[in-house]
């Protein structure tokens, strides 16, 4: 069975190889490639197939919660000059129609920190350069009206984890995961799987910022060794002209 799987990731390591270098329809690869390897991480996952998850579950999600003061004074500081993420990769024109309305400060995605995060942002930069198993972060804000469409992340390889840095504060504006609810609260962090169909809507007169992390998951061996290879390269393929 591992040596199966072995010479499965090996074809896709080829083929990922071959996209990259060509540039085709680099999205719709992405997603062909990832749905082969999400059955495989959900078998073998430590913690279950859930939507969503309790904040304890991942030491680094804990962390990053009883730090949140830090990093919402720093995103507040900063977010003003946050530029759309409308356009990049996974973030287009079937996620968000109205760029003005979602912002971001990408910290890393699955390579090293930015340094203009790292210069705005010192602390909270050092605070997730510490810990090797967040694989992005960015600040994500959210202004009055703004709408996310409902589609499915590409990678169960990791969580995300969602804290709130200055929210409404109530269920106006909230995440929905397969039909479920939540809505996010000042200080409070929640970890869910995005190959899960979602949306976001915030329909209150108030900004909502949180920072949103990938969290590698919890695997057994086989899982988690497959996991490690494919992040190796999934970072070089997905965040290519990722710029703040």
């Amino acid at each position: 069975m591992f040596v199966y799987l072995l010479i499965l990731l090996q074809v896709i390591i080829l083929i990922c190889l071959y996209i990259y270098h060509i540039n085709t329809d680099l999205d719709s690869f992405v997603f062909l490639i990832t749905n082969t390897l999400n059955p495989i991480y959900k078998y073998f996952s430590l913690i279950g197939d859930k939507i969503y998850y309790n904040n304890n579950t991942l030491e680094e999600s804990k962390i990053l919660q009883k730090n949140w003061k830090m990093i919402r004074d720093e995103a507040l500081s900063t977010y003003k000059n946050f530029s759309t993420i409308k356009g990049d990769l996974f973030f287009e024109d079937d996620v968000i129609k109205d760029g003005d309305k979602w912002k971001k400060l990408y910290f890393k995605w699955y390579g090293d920190i930015d340094e203009k995060a790292r210069k705005v942002c010192p602390k909270t930069s050092k605070l997730i350069e510490s810990m090797p198993n967040i694989k992005l972060a960015m600040i994500s804000v959210l202004y009055p009206g703004a709408e996310i469409l409902p589609h499915t992340g590409p990678y169960k390889g990791c969580l995300i984890h969602h804290l709130g840095l200055k929210t409404p504060n109530n269920d106006k504006c909230f995440i929905s995961v397969d039909n479920k609810k939540y809505y996010w609260k000042d200080g409070e962090g929640i970890l869910f799987d995005d190959t899960r169909l979602h949306y976001v809507k915030n329909n209150t007169d108030e900004i909502r910022i949180i920072l949103l992390c990938g969290i590698v998951r919890p695997m057994s061996f086989i899982g988690d060794t497959l996991n490690k290879i494919m992040l190796s390269i999934y970072g070089p393929i997905t965040g290519k002209d990722r710029k703040n």
